[in-house]
């Protein structure tokens, strides 16, 4: 696979983990209009939906990441990173029920396995690394914290 398509799905996948946001809003505006209420009124009176707001409104932030480590993969050898990376936004987006944009990742993963070569046991060694600098995945385990977290109360609220 060709460097300028690889550079073209990352760039896909991303415009549409930041687009999601405003289909979600462009979603609630119709329901809430069906049901001759306001968006506010909708959000008080149906949790869940506000809690799928926030699980929706963290995309961004997952498309951001991927940005970032991208960004890094061209700029020095870290392909091990960006693979170990997306894998943690892939299992936060499974927490949050969001099938549709794990299994995105999970192409992608399968892509970029193919285009790097990398063997899964190489990319999840820079763990067991003793220099395993916790700042390289803060903004995927804070993902993978936050999705938990709006699981458990998702959990709650059904």
């Amino acid at each position: 696979m060709s460097e300028k398509l690889m550079n073209r799905m990352i760039y896909g996948v991303i415009i549409l983990f930041c687009l999601t946001p405003f289909l979600f809003l462009f979603y609630m505006n119709i329901t809430a209009s069906m049901q001759s209420v306001t968006m506010v009124d909708l959000l008080q009176t149906t949790p869940v939906l506000t809690l799928q707001m926030l699980a929706i409104f963290l995309l961004p932030l997952a498309g951001y990441l991927i940005k970032l480590k991208w960004d890094k993969v061209q700029e020095e050898e870290s392909q091990h990173i960006f693979y170990a990376s997306i894998a943690l936004l892939m299992i936060a987006l499974f927490i949050l029920n969001n099938v549709v944009h794990g299994l995105l990742l999970l192409i992608l993963l399968f892509f970029v396995t193919k285009h790097f070569s990398i063997s899964i046991k190489k990319a999840f060694a820079t763990f067991k690394q003793p220099k395993f600098a916790l700042a390289t995945y803060s903004g995927e385990i804070f993902m993978l914290v936050v999705s938990i977290m709006i699981q458990l109360m998702m959990n709650r609220v059904m």
